[in-house]
């Protein structure tokens, strides 16, 4: 409640009650060991304190994070936060460790094998998916992009997202690759002899613990369920989303390959995707029970002429090129616009589908692929302060998503290219 509040206040450009009542979030969730709101807590407070340029602030708060998020076990998430404030945290912080988990719901060599990063793309890609799931505004798209990373990063052949609704899980959307995942017109109930393992969602359901099963590993408490011996489903996992103590839903994934292996980094993946996608769903649909109901449903921009807004936006991006501006913010381009960060927020979600960072972003990296090309004796580094970011990490990431490779190599390869035409 007290996060909720803060999150209020910080949208509402109430400063000083933020931080206040950041640090009595902290203060609560930690007196009562609720590790995973501490973490989130002090995660949150240190965004907020990099905006506001305090970052001795924020680098407290970013390395409680760290050991907060390493006492809940979630070891990628430690990593992740290491690689996105690396130039703030200290050497110090605790290093990542597993959280226990009971022996039928952890494989074997989960337990033997040591938490093993993934390499640089791919714990790259990662993060900028999570990213990605994080800025979206509406609960479709949430869901749409979770299960979609799920099945990329742990190839899970199938893979459906059921929410709980007065008690009752539903299925909300159904993903098998590489179709468009499918959101159900209506709330289908779930068929335990048909669709699912029903053993098993009842296990996480009542247990509130992820499952890892495959078949032929001893476990009969599984093997057994009508689904698994009708369908002959090699492996299943099946990771609970847990909002504010309570089972808010679970993503349930099938795995078409008899060599299926749940190694540490996969379940830890499997993990934060769940947290991430229950956080992104619960702010999403803050404003009512449905969970398709639009986050702008009573609009802010009434009376506003949206076409005018949108010209203006395009000569600002395209002739004056204010994507340039080091530190540009939400607020400063509302400003220029006449509307305030609120309405320019639903704009560019209703009109352009992104939020600001995207679409900022994007035409940034845009730029920097014509002066990667055009100026090839130039620094990487020069043309990455010049758009606008403040960190070569920032502008590595953002160049990833836009671009699928790295600044140098699309320069590389772009200038051969050129040379053999």
């Amino acid at each position: 409640y007290l996060l909720i509040r803060a999150e209020i206040s910080r949208i509402r450009g109430k400063d000083s009650l933020t931080m206040k009542l950041y640090n009595e979030a902290i203060s609560s969730a930690s007196a009562n060991w609720y590790v995973q709101n501490a973490a989130m807590a002090n995660e949150l407070a240190a965004k907020f304190c990099i905006k506001q340029g305090f970052h001795e602030y924020a680098k407290s708060h970013i390395n409680a994070a760290i050991q907060d998020f390493a006492a809940w076990g979630a070891a990628l998430k430690v990593e992740m936060l290491r690689h996105q404030y690396a130039e703030i945290i200290s050497e110090d912080t605790a290093k990542p460790v597993m959280q226990d988990m009971p022996l039928h719901d952890m494989p074997a060599q989960a337990k033997t094998e040591s938490f093993a990063i993934p390499d640089t793309m791919r714990l790259s890609t990662f993060i900028r998916n999570l990213r990605e799931i994080s800025s979206k505004n509406d609960v479709v798209s949430v869901i749409k992009s979770a299960l979609e990373l799920a099945c990329v990063m742990s190839h899970a052949g199938r893979a459906l997202l059921l929410l709980a609704r007065d008690s009752k899980l539903s299925i909300e959307a159904e993903y098998i690759p590489p179709e468009n995942p499918i959101m159900p017109a209506d709330d289908s109930g779930i068929d335990i002899d048909g669709r699912l393992a029903g053993s098993i969602i009842h296990h996480v359901q009542k247990k509130i613990q992820p499952v890892f099963f495959k078949l032929g590993d001893g476990n009969d408490a599984f093997g057994e369920d009508p689904y698994i011996t009708k369908s002959a489903i090699p492996a299943i996992a099946c990771i609970p989303m847990v909002g504010r103590g309570e089972l808010a839903g679970m993503i349930y994934l099938e795995y078409f390959s008899n060599g299926t292996t749940f190694t540490a980094e996969t379940i830890e993946i499997l993990n934060i995707i769940a947290t991430q996608t229950t956080l992104s769903i619960g702010n999403s649909s803050r404003n009512g029970d449905d969970v398709k109901k639009s986050q702008y449903s009573r609009t802010l921009l009434k009376g506003v002429n949206t076409d005018l807004i949108y010209h203006r936006l395009m000569e600002l991006m395209e002739n004056e090129k204010i994507f340039k501006t080091e530190d540009l913010s939400l607020m400063m381009l509302a400003e220029e616009l006449s509307l305030t960060p609120q309405q320019l927020s639903e704009f560019l979600n209703d009109r352009l589908s992104m939020n600001f960072n995207t679409f900022i972003n994007k035409y940034r990296i845009n730029e920097a692929k014509e002066l990667l090309l055009n100026e090839p004796d130039r620094p990487i580094t020069a043309i990455a302060y010049d758009l606008g970011f403040n960190t070569i990490s920032v502008f590595y990431s953002a160049f990833l998503k836009f671009a699928g490779i790295s600044p140098a190599r699309f320069r590389k390869e772009g200038l051969e290219r050129i040379e053999s035409e």
